[in-house]
């Protein structure tokens, strides 16, 4: 569950879009901020109803950062007059990465290989790579790995995918 792993990753607040109308999230926000909003929103989801909601919840002059959208989406209403320009919002998208981000990504992966880890939900042997490509599709997995050697097992365990990330971080100085 996404939001257990944000418990385990020391978020403070979590919540949760299917147990809450819009209205109550930022009501929650604005009551957590006192008033102010977030100093920065960073939408993960990659569904047009996270990213709809992403300005509601920053603060005059924050950022939104838009890294869960990695391909063509329906077109999203917007109201760029309230949402950006009064606001002074700073947005970023985040789509395609230099080699830099890499060697970044994988030096926190190196800091803490079993908290990666718990993202991984379900690996798969090459063979299998379009299984693995319709269960995130579906929005089954998390994150899925495919195993190109070694050991496999329908449900990874996280000593397995932990065990893959110490292999793939021992060889990277970061």
């Amino acid at each position: 569950n996404r939001l257990e792993l944000c418990k385990r990753a020391a978020a403070t607040t979590l919540l949760d879009r299917h147990a809450t109308t819009f209205e109550e999230r930022v009501k929650m926000v604005t009551e957590i901020t006192n008033g102010r909003g977030v100093d920065l929103a960073v939408e993960a989801a990659g569904t047009v109803e996270a990213f709809s909601e992403g300005p509601s919840y920053v603060r005059i002059g924050g950022a939104y950062a838009v890294a869960g959208i990695a391909e063509p989406r329906e077109l999203v209403p917007f109201d760029v007059f309230r949402d950006v320009a009064r606001k002074n919002l700073h947005m970023q998208g985040v789509w395609v990465s230099d080699t830099i981000h890499l060697r970044q990504s994988l030096s926190l992966v190196h800091r803490d290989p079993e908290g990666f880890a718990a993202l991984v939900t379900h690996s798969v042997h090459l063979h299998e790579d379009t299984l693995a490509m319709a269960t995130v599709a579906n929005r089954q997995a998390m994150k899925g790995v495919i195993i190109t050697e070694g050991v496999h097992s329908q449900l990874p365990t996280d000593d397995l995918i932990g065990h893959h990330l110490r292999q793939t971080c021992s060889s990277i100085q970061p």
